[in-house]
């Protein structure tokens, strides 16, 4: 056999790791999204000092279905204490 099959090879491995590349960088991209809407609901919601006092934590987090529940938090949070709370169970 000749170089095809390397090629072959070389050329399909390249674009597996292509899509995977793109695909973590769509996720990321996601994630960042979610991070940055956290933020906006806990600025209304709190103020901007809570969420910049946040940010960091947040930024630390990269499961999208922790966000998730994170910014449903948020949401259903009645205190600034409230969603603490919740948000340390989250870690």
């Amino acid at each position: 056999m000749g170089q095809g099959g390397g090629i072959k090879r070389g050329i399909k491995r390249g674009r597996a790791e292509g899509n995977y590349k793109r695909y973590k960088t769509r996720e990321t991209g996601r994630v960042k999204g979610r991070i940055k809407a956290i933020l906006l609901d806990i600025e209304a919601k709190f103020g901007p000092s809570k969420a910049k006092r946040i940010k960091n934590l947040l930024a630390k987090i990269n499961d999208m279905n922790s966000l998730e529940k994170i910014k449903k938090e948020v949401i259903k949070a009645e205190t600034w204490d409230d969603f603490v709370r919740v948000f340390r169970n989250h870690k």
